[in-house]
């Protein structure tokens, strides 16, 4: 450039050489100038580069790999310097795993909860995915092997026993335990968020689970004995209500059949478990229930338009009976008092009494 621009003077003007040497001499060094400051400009910080963000240190190379920029973590690959975004796994040199980690679409790397295409993930302090159990601010949750946060039901099998064991996870993931409703179905998770089976002691009461866990109602069979439970789940003891009829229950739980002293009273309860009321015939014997209490009956007692007498163990007279100083019959057939009638040659009065 310098001479260039040195051949152009001397052929313009040969007169006066020195001066516009001289005034070449200083344009052509104002001009170096430039040029060597253009080339010592170097990039540094954050740079834009064909759709792709790069980082350039402070001696103006790329850098590359897991990068702290004092703020945020990033990941620039290894090759390139290109920021990247989205799910970035590395391969663990000893163990063989794959770790996955996330950067947002500016390149920071998450950590905490994170929802991703309508699914939540886990990634730790490090921004490490996290599968399996996990605990975070007292609640536990359970990601799958694909990080993603699992919801309703989950089971496991016991190596051990071969057994599988239930948990359920409501919908923000949260582990649940205690008293559980799903489905219009009962269920109850222990402390540790293990589903319960078979017999169950909560509140002070009993409750009974079915193989799948379902809270047992109504009347169940189970071990050969009968057992009640009230629409909440309850098992019933004493005396209770069920479909309108009187049922007793004994302390542990099994419905009571056949005879009941209760109070000191005597009642009588069916196959079913009901109370009987009214006449009950019970192998040979028959026996009078009061039709409002359902307490066995002795002595005389008016049903239907007849007297009849049961005596001190409840059970029904026939035939020829001493009763308060007087002869009495009653009928072989229904053991109805038979009376104002003649009887084996004997007269029985308008009461019934012989005379």
């Amino acid at each position: 450039m310098r001479k260039k621009v040195l051949g152009i003077l001397l052929s313009a003007t040969f007169v006066i050489p020195t001066v516009s040497y001289a005034q070449t001499d200083v344009q052509a060094s104002t001009n170096s100038k430039d040029i060597v400051a253009q080339a010592v400009v170097q990039k540094t910080g954050w740079q834009q580069e064909n759709g792709h963000w790069y980082y350039y240190g402070a001696d103006g190379k790329k850098k590359k790999g897991w990068f702290y920029d004092g703020k945020n973590t990033y990941y620039l690959d290894e090759y390139t310097g290109a920021r990247q975004t989205g799910w970035e796994w590395f391969r663990d040199e000893k163990t063989g795993e794959y770790k996955y980690y996330y950067f947002a679409s500016d390149g920071i790397m998450q950590t905490g909860w994170l929802q991703l295409d309508g699914h939540w993930y886990y990634l730790d302090k490090t921004g490490l995915r996290q599968t399996g159990w996990i605990t975070v601010d007292g609640s536990k949750y359970y990601l799958n092997s694909g990080g993603i946060v699992q919801t309703g039901w989950e089971w496991f099998r016991d190596e051990k026993t071969g057994e599988y064991k239930y948990y359920y996870f409501a919908s923000n993931g949260v582990m649940q335990t205690g008293w559980l409703q799903v489905d219009g179905n009962w269920y109850y998770l222990d402390g540790n968020g293990l589903r319960q089976t078979g017999w169950l002691s909560s509140g002070g009461n009993w409750y009974y689970l079915s193989s799948g866990g379902v809270m047992e109602t109504g009347k169940v069979n189970i071990g050969n004995y009968n057992y009640y439970f009230s629409s909440n789940g309850v098992m019933q003891t004493g005396w209770f209500l069920r479909d309108k009829y009187w049922n007793y229950a004994l302390s542990n739980g099994v419905l009571k059949t056949g005879w009941l002293h209760d109070g000191g009273k005597w009642y009588y309860l069916n196959s079913s478990g009901n109370m009987e009321t009214g006449w009950v015939r019970d192998g040979d014997n028959t026996y009078y229930l009061d039709k409002s209490t359902g307490v066995m009956r002795t002595g005389w007692v008016y049903d239907s338009y007849d007297w009849y007498y049961l005596d001190g163990s409840g059970v029904k007279q026939r035939g020829w009976k001493y009763i308060g100083g007087n002869w009495y019959y009653f009928s072989s057939y229904d053991g109805a008092m038979k009376s104002s009638t003649y009887i084996d040659g004997y007269y029985l009065g308008p009461t019934g009494a012989m005379q």
